[in-house]
This record gives C-alpha cells, structure tokens and sequence, in this order.
C-alpha cells in the first residue's frame, strides 16, 4: 500500500542520493537501500532528492526512475519527504514525470532545465516548460538553476517572471556558480511575496551560502556527508 507523502518544507538538509549499480548496469537494490537508510538515519534531514544528477538521472527510464523511487519510498517514505526530480528534454516528457512521481507519493518535484535551453530560451519557454509540470501535478515545485555559463541558467528576470507565472514553486536549487548572483537571488527571492526559499547546490562553499541567508542545502554531496552540513 502506498506511503502518504510526507510534508515537504523547503529548509534544512537535502541530501540528493547516489545510485549503486551492479556490473551489468542493472540497478543494486540492496545497496541503495543501505544507502538510503543511512541518509535518513542522519539527524537534520528533512528530506532526500530522488532521481537527480547524483543518481545518474540522465541516465535512466522512466521505468529505472520509478523503481529508484518505489524503493525509496518503501525503505524511509515513513521517516523523510522525498523530492522526485523532473528530468527531460521536452516539457510533454516533464509533466509525464510529473504525474507519475505524483501518483507514487512524492512530497516535491526538483524541476530541470532541458538542455536544448543551453542553446539558447526565453522566459517565456521556462515558464510554459514549468507549466506543463505544474498542471500535471499539485506538489510545490524547486527550479533547478543552473551556472549561467552552461546557457541553462535562468536570469532573475525570468525567475521573477516565471514565479508569477507559476505560483506552485517554492524554492530554488541554485547552483549558479557565481557568489553575486548567488547572493543577489538570496537577498532578492526570499523578502519577495510570495516567499521563494534559495537552497544552496554550491558544494564547494556551503557555509558561505548559509552565512548570507540561505534556507537549505540540495547537494550531492549530501549522500556522503550530509552529517557533516
């Protein structure tokens, strides 16, 4: 029988967990269940990223990705939210991720950028590519933002604009690799209203990040030392 999701609160510990395989590829089920048991055993984790980069989302089916999560959900469903990430290169794809990862009981979805916006978007692709996530499900949502560099990173003008425009986001994971406008989407997002949480994905200075106001963290490198941050 299926968990009721757990109420996801965008704050705190995130950890994003990684994805044993066996030698042929196929997924080892008992390690990752080890895993996942040892990432909610950590106190101060609230919640735990499915099917993000550190489990090689890009790598997987739909069906890999549903198995991961079912896992997930029956090993610490109980104990922690759970955060199914959205990952795909078109937005009809996305909101199939979407409603699915819903119907199993994820708490949020962690939303991609396609990669086809490295090559270039609008603000008005982002927020139709969000809407079709957000109609195909009533979880809050955390847009995923990405270095400016790789060409996927949204503005903050199109952050703003696609906040208006899709009111189910919550957060954002910034990763944007630049500590001015890292601290800049901080200062700005989280006095607007409605209230957009910043959880930090910059592994390499996470105390910088909490130190200017910060909400959380969402990293990777949570699923090895999420005791430590």
């Amino acid at each position: 029988m299926m968990k009721s999701p757990l109420p996801f609160r965008p704050a705190g510990v995130i950890p994003a967990c990684i994805l044993p395989f066996h030698a042929d590829l196929s997924i080892d089920e008992d390690s990752l269940r080890r895993h996942l048991r040892d990432l909610a055993g950590v106190d101060g984790v609230g919640a735990i990223a499915i099917n993000a980069h550190a489990s090689e989302v890009s790598s997987c089916t739909l069906d890999e990705q549903r198995r991961v999560f079912e896992i997930a959900l029956d090993e610490v469903g109980g104990r922690v939210a759970l955060v199914h990430g959205v990952y795909a290169e078109g937005s009809l794809e996305a909101a199939r991720i979407a409603r699915v990862a819903t119907q199993l009981g994820a708490s949020a979805l962690l939303v991609f950028p396609p990669s086809c916006f490295g090559l270039g978007h609008t603000a008005e692709m982002v927020v139709t590519h969000f809407r079709h996530v957000a109609d195909a499900s009533d979880l809050p949502l955390i847009a995923f933002e990405y270095p400016a560099a790789s060409g996927q990173g949204y503005g903050l003008d199109t952050l703003l604009t696609l906040f208006d425009a899709v009111p189910a986001i919550c957060a954002i994971k910034d990763w944007c690799g630049d500590a001015q406008a890292h601290e800049r989407n901080v200062r700005v997002l989280q006095t607007r209203d409605p209230h957009v949480a910043v959880l930090t994905a910059h592994s390499a200075w996470l105390l910088e990040s909490l130190v200017l106001g910060c909400e959380g963290i969402v990293s990777g490198a949570g699923s090895v030392i999420a005791d430590l941050q």
